[in-house]
Parts: structure tokens; C-alpha cells; sequence
């Protein structure tokens, strides 16, 4: 398994890979690699992206596990490499546009940003083919994130509250529903319930709503009613401050 901390020697990587005639599938990640990570993997990236945090975001406290996330890597036996950049590196003088992969691989649970990147390669003509896979969760339907090592064991309990309240809104539609309110109305409730539980119980932590979407799936404009082209249906849910 080859690892690059520098663009270039990578850039070097990728050419001879085009003249071999290998198609190369990349897996940009942050680090704190869990399943879900290592069932998509080829070519990765490990890069905390002070980008994708807004100003009062964890970035300083976001896990960095390198050691552990290259021995993980290493142990799964199907990666070429893995590119470790400096936050330098790659934003020399602010962002850009820099891309040599053919095929790049990201999962369902980052959906509206798979579809801003569809829409980009389609209307930027690059060479790139996205790959969207499944939300990999656990048991109990937690989607599995980084994020989740932040919970406390009582808090980890109500987290699969979002899975249960967007099964309830797939459940509503499965019954011929189609209209936004009658739709969402099962999962507003749920998570109100619940958060009403929480604080009844004095479990010292809130579980707030912070949005459910039913959008379009090609412009993610919020939609009144679900037609004939389906819906994206995506939601996040404060468990404390994660």
C-alpha cells in the first residue's frame, strides 16, 4: 500500500496508472475510518477539510486517528493507495478545482452533496464517473459516522431516533401518500416524542430537530407533493451537540 503526502508524487501515481490502463476509483474520507469507509475503498484520501466546517463547527475536536486508519486500511488488503495531503497542500491560495480521478465514491448519507457533485461533472464535462453507495449502518440503524464515538451510551440509545422518524415517512409514501405535510407529519411527531422523553427523563442532554428535506432529485429544490421522478427524502437531528 503506497501512501503520498505531497500532490505531485501522486499525480505521478495516477498518470502511470492511465498508461496501464487502470481505472481508478477514489474514496475521499476524513479519517476515523469505520466500515462503512472500508467497504468502498481503492485509492483513499485522509484529509480533515477545514472547508466542510462552518465557523462554529468541531474541526479542532474532530477525531484524527492516522496510525489506526492506515493499519484498517491495510488490513482490508485492496488498497493502492492512500494520499495524506497538508491543509497547505491542498489550498495553496485558496480552493480550486483539481481533478485526475475517474471514478469517485461516496455514500447516501451525504446525498445533497453527491448530488452537487453529479450535477457538477455533468455540467463541468470532467472525465469522472460518481459512484453513490448505500448508507452503512448499525444494527439498529444508525448510520455509521465518525461523529458517533461523541455519544454517550444513553444518548447513543435515542440517536436512531432519525432512522425510525425517515422509515415512518417511507412507510406514509409506501401507502400512497404523496403530499409534504401528510408525509412528514409521522416523523415531526416522533422526534418531538422523543425529545419530549429526553428532557421528561432528565437525561442531562436535548434531542433537537435541525432539518427534514423532501426535495427534487436532481435540483433539491423542497418539494409540496412527490411526482413521478420520486424524492429525495434526508434529515439531521442534534443528539446534545452531535
Amino acid at each position: 500500500m503506497q501512501i503520498f503526502e505531497n500532490i505531485n508524487p501522486l499525480r505521478n501515481w495516477h498518470r502511470q496508472m492511465v498508461r496501464e490502463g487502470k481505472l481508478i476509483g477514489f474514496v475521499p474520507t476524513m479519517g476515523c475510518l469505520h466500515e462503512g469507509h472500508l467497504g468502498l475503498t481503492v485509492a483513499v484520501s485522509i484529509f480533515v477539510n477545514p472547508a466542510q466546517f462552518a465557523p462554529n463547527e468541531d474541526l479542532d475536536k474532530y477525531p484524527r486517528t492516522l496510525s489506526d486508519d492506515l493499519a484498517k486500511l491495510s488490513a482490508i488488503n485492496c488498497v493502492d493507495t492512500v494520499f495524506i495531503p497538508k491543509v497547505e497542500d491542498i489550498y495553496p491560495t485558496g480552493i480550486h478545482l483539481d481533478v485526475e480521478k475517474q471514478l469517485g465514491t461516496f455514500v447516501e448519507k451525504d446525498i445533497q452533496q453527491c448530488v452537487v457533485i453529479k450535477n457538477l461533472i455533468r455540467d463541468l464535462h470532467f472525465p469522472l464517473e460518481l459512484h453513490v453507495g448505500p448508507t452503512v449502518r448499525e444494527e439498529d440503524g444508525l448510520a455509521m459516522s465518525s461523529r458517533n464515538r461523541y455519544l454517550t451510551p444513553e444518548m447513543r440509545k435515542v440517536a436512531t431516533t432519525l432512522y425510525q422518524s425517515l422509515n415512518m415517512v417511507k412507510h406514509a409514501y409506501e401507502q400512497n401518500i404523496r403530499d409534504r405535510k401528510n408525509l412528514l407529519i409521522p416523523a415531526y411527531d416522533h422526534i418531538e416524542n422523543k425529545s419530549k422523553y429526553v428532557k421528561d427523563q432528565n437525561l442531562g442532554f436535548s434531542v433537537k430537530l435541525d432539518y427534514l428535506s423532501l426535495a427534487d432529485p436532481v435540483s433539491l429544490e423542497e418539494l409540496d407533493e412527490v411526482g413521478e421522478n420520486g424524492a429525495i427524502l434526508s434529515g439531521a437531528l442534534y443528539v446534545g451537540t452531535t
